[in-house]
């Protein structure tokens, strides 16, 4: 989080679990570093690129998330 050009998209479906990530954020002061959204990962839809993603899911629906946010590489 110390590069100026990085920043950090999470996304919580859970409302107890998300509203603790966004006081999390807040008391830390990354308010402008981390975004925090009350999405499930497989409706979330964004128009940009992520260099990296971090998966806390069942293993088995891993490569739909995989296949979700990172376009096919020849």
């Amino acid at each position: 989080l110390k590069d100026p050009q990085r920043n950090v998209d999470t996304l919580e479906r859970d409302e107890a679990r998300y509203q603790q990530a966004v006081i999390n954020v807040a008391e830390l002061s990354l308010k402008n570093k981390i975004s925090v959204f009350h999405e499930d990962a497989h409706n979330y839809r964004v128009n940009k690129s992520y260099d990296g993603l971090i998966i806390d899911a069942a293993k088995a629906r891993n490569l739909s998330f995989f296949k979700l946010f990172f376009a096919e590489t020849e």
